[in-house]
Order: C-alpha cells, then sequence, then structure tokens
C-alpha cells in the first residue's frame, strides 16, 4: 500500500489545523457581531425614547446642541 511521508502527513496535518480553527475563529466573531447588533438595536430604541421624551417636554421641532445641552427650536 501507498503512503505519503511523515513531513508530508505533518504538513497537511497542520495546514487542515489551521483551516479549521480560521473556520471557527470566523463563526465565533460572526456570533459576536450579531450581539453587536442586538445591542446597537437596543441603543438605538433608547435613544428615540429620550428624543421623544425631549420632544415632549421642548416641542417637536426642539434641537439639542449634543456637547452644551442646549435646546433651540428647528425654525429659529
Amino acid at each position: 500500500m501507498a503512503q505519503i511521508e511523515k513531513q508530508q502527513l505533518d504538513k497537511i496535518q497542520n495546514l487542515r489545523r489551521a483551516y479549521a480553527t480560521a473556520k471557527l475563529r470566523i463563526a465565533e466573531i460572526e456570533i459576536e457581531k450579531q450581539g453587536l447588533f442586538i445591542d446597537l438595536a437596543s441603543i438605538a430604541g433608547k435613544i428615540a425614547e429620550e428624543e421623544n421624551a425631549i420632544k415632549a417636554e421642548f416641542g417637536s421641532d426642539a434641537v439639542i446642541d449634543l456637547k452644551t445641552g442646549e435646546v433651540t427650536n428647528a425654525n429659529s
């Protein structure tokens, strides 16, 4: 029966391991990415809630300077 050399076997085994490791890392990154998308959606929802509360207090045309907190009207 024919057989490859030990050096060839070691090389292909190492390459297969590296390939499997890279695939696993990609899967882990994708899982983390999905979690970040969920976080972003949650944060966007909280931003909308805060903006709605500010609009309720200061009017729907309120513009907030995020550096100073000053509130002005968009039409001003």
